[in-house]
């Protein structure tokens, strides 16, 4: 993988474009007080995220904590990453720093040699008023389910729960998904503004588009 991280010659696991911390915490010397839900919990790290949200003025994901086998564990944005290093020392967070650095120089000097990119290509598709009417309700569905998690974001910080990393995390990259699928769902439902427009404003309501 041409994109690989590398801290003192150990591989850095990745999922979705986030670092391993537990990998980083393994390499650092694996000492209990600095486990990565530590760092999580932290004031200041809770600050960070929430500055580099905003900085980007987008929902995009920072962080995400798994279950799933081979994959467990804390991951995390680079920015991240590198605050996270510095937490543990300052000859650690200098390591990080430069394998980052080291790997943008290659990655710059391999786009270079890099050939054009071809056109994304498009699938032409047909769809019944139906088959429109359960991706519609899909899309509502799953964005009911994410304004709860928002809800519940804030009570479960308030009593400390370990699930809230988890429900902040699947909040902010759920919505980001959600959002995306928004203008093709818009794209469909097109048709119905001359067949049908009541239902058209109908179902544009529900899904608050403008």
């Amino acid at each position: 993988m041409t994109n690989q991280l590398f801290i003192l010659n150990s591989s850095i696991r990745q999922l979705d474009g986030l670092y391993s911390l537990n990998d980083l915490h393994k390499i650092s010397g694996n000492e209990d007080k600095h486990l990565p839900f530590r760092f999580m919990r932290l004031e200041q790290t809770q600050e960070l995220i929430a500055e580099i949200q905003s900085e980007f003025k987008t929902p995009d994901l920072v962080f995400k904590i798994t279950k799933g086998r081979g994959i467990q564990g804390t991951y995390a944005c680079k920015e991240l990453v590198i605050a996270y290093a510095a937490w543990i020392s300052p000859q650690f967070h200098l390591v990080v720093l430069r394998a980052f650095l080291d790997r943008l120089e290659n990655s710059q000097n391999a786009q270079q040699n890099l050939p054009l990119a071809k056109p994304e290509i498009r699938y032409p598709a047909e769809f019944t008023g139906a088959e429109i009417y359960s991706l519609v309700w899909l899309l509502i569905s799953n964005r009911n389910m994410n304004e709860l998690l928002g809800e519940l974001e804030h009570p479960l910080a308030a009593i400390g729960s370990n699930f809230h990393p988890t429900v902040y995390s699947h909040h902010r990259e759920y919505k980001h998904l959600i959002d995306e699928a928004l203008p093709i769902l818009k794209r469909l439902i097109e048709p119905f503004k001359e067949s049908n427009p009541v239902e058209f404003e109908r179902i544009k309501a529900r899904l608050k588009l403008n």
